[in-house]
């Protein structure tokens, strides 16, 4: 009799390949083997946001973060309350997790856009400088803080943010396209 990891391991090879078809059947077997299987778990989460089944996706992560504390749960449950347009449940979620690691990327990134998403621009844009900390090589930053700082009526600093994401990211015509505005 094959094991759970064993069949979420078998998922997990379909998963990579994009064959979310079988990836999801073996993830279910996984499952029915083992409820509490947690890899299988975050990965039938993992799929279902892929596909953009936002509910079932946080039904599985949900139970995945009741069974273990993970950083990387409270990540893709964050990115699914976005997607999902639940801001304050992002928000949430968010800070759960930079509790467990301040230092997440990702996390930090994503609080900042929830935040923005939420109208709280001030508490966004201190979300995204310790974002721009983490990844100072990365464009989506000062180009989401353009937005920011447009809101928030600072038209200069919105420019320069703007340019700053187009130092990092020199062939970016969307970038080019904005300041030319």
């Amino acid at each position: 009799m094959t094991n759970a990891y064993e069949l979420y391991s078998r998922g997990f090879v379909f998963h990579q390949q994009g064959n979310f078809e079988e990836a999801e059947k073996f993830y279910k077997e996984a499952l029915e083997s083992d409820s509490k299987e947690i890899n299988a778990l975050f990965m039938m989460a993992n799929l279902k946001y892929q596909q953009y089944r936002y509910p079932e996706a946080e039904k599985y992560i949900l139970s995945a973060i009741s069974l273990m504390k993970n950083v990387r749960f409270y990540d893709l449950l964050t990115r699914i309350r976005l997607e999902s347009k639940q801001y304050q449940q992002a928000i949430d979620s968010a800070i759960e997790g930079l509790q467990i690691e301040p230092a997440n990327f990702e996390l930090n990134f994503n609080m900042a856009l929830a935040l923005k998403n939420n109208k709280d621009y001030e508490l966004s844009l201190k979300f995204y400088q310790r974002a721009e900390k983490l990844r100072p090589d990365l464009y989506l930053v000062p180009y989401n803080m353009s937005s920011v700082y447009f809101f928030l009526d600072e038209p200069i600093k919105s420019r320069e943010a703007l340019e700053k994401a187009l130092s990092l990211d020199p062939n970016n015509d969307e970038l080019k396209y904005f300041l030319s505005l």
